[in-house]
C-alpha cells in the first residue's frame, strides 16, 4: 500500500462517518490545510499526526488485528520487528530506508513517517486496517 492509497482510506472513513475536514482540524488542533494535505497525501506526515486524525474520525488503526493508538506503541512495534531481523542494516534494507532512519526512530530522535510506516508494514506483510464501530475498510492482502 502506498501513501495515496492509505490517505484515501482515511478520507473514505471520515466521509463515511460524516465528519467534516473542519471538525477533524478542530479535534486534532491543526489548521484546515493540514487535514487537506493528509487526505491529498501531499506530504509524508508523521504517524503521530495520522493517529490523531484516526482518533478524530472515531476510528482505530489496527495492525494484524492489534489496536495502536499512540506513536510510542508504533515505535515499540518498530523495535520488536527490527530485533527480529537482526541488525539495523538488515531492517533498513527490508523496509527500504537508511540505517540512520532506523536508528533515529529506535532512539526516539525522529518520528515514524507515513512512508516508513507503510514500507515497514508492506515489507513485513503486516495487515493494516482503519476500523470504526460501523465498518472496517482494510488494506489489500499484503502477502
Amino acid at each position: 500500500m502506498n501513501r495515496q492509497e492509505f490517505c484515501k482510506i482515511l478520507k473514505c472513513q471520515r466521509e463515511y462517518k460524516k465528519i467534516t475536514k473542519s471538525d477533524v482540524a478542530r479535534r486534532i488542533g491543526e489548521m484546515f490545510h493540514v487535514v487537506d494535505n493528509i487526505e491529498k497525501a501531499k506530504y509524508s506526515s508523521n504517524m503521530n499526526l495520522i493517529l490523531r486524525y484516526v482518533s478524530a474520525i472515531e476510528s482505530t488503526l489496527t495492525l494484524n488485528g492489534k489496536q495502536f493508538s499512540t506513536h510510542e506503541e508504533l515505535v515499540d512495534l518498530f523495535k520488536i520487528e527490527r530485533k527480529k531481523s537482526g541488525t539495523q542494516d538488515n531492517f533498513a534494507k527490508i523496509c527500504g530506508v537508511s540505517r540512520v532512519t532506523v536508528s533515529k526512530i529506535e532512539n526516539e530522535q525522529s518520528s515514524i513517517s507515513v512512508d516508513v510506516f507503510l514500507n515497514m508494514c508492506t515489507s513485513l506483510k503486516i495487515k493494516i486496517e482503519i476500523v470504526n464501530k460501523e465498518c472496517a475498510i482494510e488494506s489489500k492482502d499484503q502477502s
